[in-house]
């Protein structure tokens, strides 16, 4: 069912049905999404935003690959994201060898971080959040699997 202001709800009963109606697309954005060109990956789709992200492009693109990628620290959100057809791929971003055996996909959404003053780990908060960044462009850089855009090419959500 597409997102328009006719169908929304006048209460949300349970998460299941906030879960329901976040991953609901609008026309517009499957219109803008169908002009991107290939299959899409989502690392670190297993945080605050990423199962939602991951579940909208599934419902906005079903014909397409929609490829999750976390450590799945909860195995709760990997049938989650199953559950709506979005593919899953254990992968720790820290290590370099496993992010070069992700598959080769043209659009690549990072979403991978650790929200600094977080209690615990400092030192895993930096490397989370300057280290992995910088692993995973160059291991995908090397392979040609990525093209940048331009700032004023990327749209914000309506």
């Amino acid at each position: 069912m597409l997102l328009t202001r006719a169908n929304l709800p006048d209460t949300i009963a349970d998460i299941a049905a906030l879960d329901e109606l976040l991953c609901r697309p609008s026309q517009a954005l499957i219109d803008d999404l169908a002009k991107v060109d290939g299959d899409i990956m989502i690392l670190g789709v297993a945080g605050k935003m990423g199962p939602t992200l991951a579940g909208l492009a599934k419902a906005a693109l079903p014909d397409r690959r929609v490829i999750g990628v976390a450590r799945f620290s909860d195995a709760g959100v990997k049938g989650w994201l199953q559950a709506r057809g979005v593919e899953t791929i254990h992968c720790d971003l820290l290590d370099e060898a496993a992010i070069k055996l992700l598959p080769q996909v043209r659009n690549i959404i990072f979403m991978a971080g650790r929200k600094f003053g977080a209690e615990g780990d400092l030192s895993l908060t930096w490397a989370m959040n300057a280290h992995v960044p910088a692993l995973v462009a160059q291991a995908l850089r090397t392979r040609g699997s990525w093209r940048s855009r331009p700032a004023a090419s990327i749209r914000s959500c309506r």
